[in-house]
């Protein structure tokens, strides 16, 4: 297993914990349902079944931008607790 993927699994461990504390906010825990609702979900704004390649991009997209702000959320959650 490389090193990032060690990483990524390190910090998604923390992520029921955070989600389950009183203290965080509910609108960064609704906007984290909503992200992965989205990723799965096969209603998009953008579907696939008419553009390919730009329905996977918005998926790609909305991934990315859940990535870097769990990244960023987790790291701190950390750093709080």
């Amino acid at each position: 297993m490389s090193k990032v993927s060690k990483g990524v699994i390190w910090q998604l461990r923390k992520l029921p914990k955070y989600m389950m504390d009183g203290e965080n906010p509910k609108y960064k825990k609704i906007a984290i349902i909503f992200a992965v609702v989205y990723i799965i979900s096969p209603i998009d704004a953008v579907p696939e079944l008419f553009a390919p390649i730009v329905g996977w991009l918005d998926d790609l997209g909305v991934f990315t931008l859940l990535a870097l702000f769990l990244k960023t959320e987790l790291n701190n959650y950390q750093k709080e607790k």
